[in-house]
């Protein structure tokens, strides 16, 4: 079991993936952005909390579609912000 606390780290990591790539390719789409943030998340140090990354990361693509003039560390926020409610559950 890992612990919370290094699931949210995991997810923000996820996200901090995701908007270096926006940066280094201002132009890629929304699929080649997931695939490469799915290539980063899949590395084996993440299999714990590969379900909470990639919920992250989805919220974050659609915080940043809805609003592309946000600034990476105002997504960042956003996210830490609404860690809890992106989390999914864990059934028992």
């Amino acid at each position: 079991m890992v612990d919370e606390t290094k699931k949210k780290i995991d997810m923000v990591a996820g996200v901090t993936a995701l908007l270096k790539y926006r940066k280094e390719n201002p132009k890629a789409s929304e699929e080649k952005m997931m695939g490469h943030v799915m290539r980063f998340i899949n590395a084996g140090e993440f299999k714990d909390s590969q379900i909470q990354m990639v919920a992250a990361v989805s919220h974050a693509t659609r915080l940043i579609e809805r609003n592309p003039n946000l600034k990476d560390r105002e997504v960042i926020r956003m996210i830490m912000d609404e860690l809890a409610s992106i989390t999914p559950k864990e059934e028992d």
